[in-house]
Order: C-alpha cells, then sequence, then structure tokens
C-alpha cells in the first residue's frame, strides 16, 4: 500500500468512516499532533492551495494575484489546527 511506503503507519483510513467533510477529516489527523509534523502539514496545506489556485485558473478564468494568495495561504497557516 502507499501509506506503507511513505511510512504512515499510524494512518487507518477505516476510522474515517464518520467524518462528514474534508475539514473535519483534516482537523481530527492533526490536531495535538508533535511540532515535528508542522513542516509537512505546512507542505500539504500550501499544496492544496496552489492546487486550488489553479483549478480556478483553469476552470474558471479567475487569477488570485500572487499576493493575496502568499496571504491567505499565512492566514490559513496561522488558524486552525496548524497552528497549534
Amino acid at each position: 500500500m502507499i501509506k506503507t511506503w511513505l511510512g504512515l503507519y499510524d494512518v487507518h483510513p477505516t476510522d474515517w468512516g464518520g467524518m462528514v467533510s474534508v475539514k473535519e477529516w483534516w482537523c481530527s489527523n492533526t490536531c495535538g499532533r508533535s511540532q515535528s509534523r508542522r513542516p509537512l502539514l505546512s507542505l500539504i496545506l500550501i499544496s492544496w492551495e496552489i492546487w486550488n489556485e489553479r483549478n480556478a485558473r483553469v476552470f474558471f478564468n479567475n487569477a488570485t494575484p500572487v499576493v493575496v494568495l502568499v496571504t491567505h495561504i499565512k492566514v490559513e497557516a496561522s488558524s486552525g489546527c496548524l497552528a497549534g
């Protein structure tokens, strides 16, 4: 499995059955985690935001200025579960 290849031994998708949203899943898997995971979570957040921006540009012809996108990423990183 991919999770074994990545060394994600503590990830158990069968426990996700009760999740009703991606946000709920994200918070349940990141809240209260150690500081050692913060860089990985930051990378995931940045990738997610860039992916969403890419979709907005490709499918909706709507481009957000880079300064606004970076500010949005900073706000998202400082709020919620990633902030600690």
